[in-house]
């Protein structure tokens, strides 16, 4: 299953020595705009919750690498929403250096069709503040359809998903 390959990407499970990596992701003015700064404090629990959820449930949050070179890019992958769940949230962040090349989308998408196809999540959502275009950009290149808002990480967000296809087309809520 991992590590996960795209034409440009690889995504793999995240190591406790990725940790100065993701804090400097989430320390960037840029990133934390979007997401709220994170103390180191914090990315370490993050960090070590997706290693742990990693082992036991088959998915968390990834490294996203470039395949070409092997630069950290950022994180990708899925975490239960605000990490209680029980919804599945897609999730990714990248360094700015490498947006508007669309990594994040080719991420999101690679993420969503292992989530509904070989981890058979049934459901995936995202939750992204209104005027976060790019980001709106991505759940849609990534299969996710705007269905609502959702109140969540103290913020009120517009809620998308993607639903698995039953057999005959139908989804799986039908």
């Amino acid at each position: 299953m991992l590590p996960l390959l795209t034409e440009r990407l690889q995504l793999r499970a995240l190591h406790g020595s990725d940790l100065g990596q993701l804090f400097r992701l989430y320390s960037d003015p840029s990133v934390a705009s979007y997401v709220g700064r994170h103390r180191r404090a914090e990315v370490e629990q993050e960090l070590r919750f997706d290693i742990a959820h990693q082992a036991e449930h088959g998915w968390a949050m990834w490294a996203v690498l470039e395949r070409a070179g092997g630069a950290f890019v950022g994180a990708c992958g899925l975490r239960p929403l605000e990490m209680r769940g029980p919804e599945v949230e897609l999730g990714y962040d990248l360094f700015p250096r490498f947006w508007g090349r669309g990594l994040a989308g080719e991420a999101a998408r690679a993420t969503v069709g292992l989530a509904l196809g070989e981890l058979a999540l049934g459901r995936v959502i995202g939750v992204v503040k209104p005027a976060h275009f790019a980001s709106r950009r991505v759940l849609e290149k990534a299969g996710l359809r705007y269905v609502g808002i959702r109140h969540a990480y103290g913020e009120r967000l517009l809620l998308y998903e993607a639903t698995a296809l039953k057999a005959g087309g139908e989804t799986a809520e039908a």
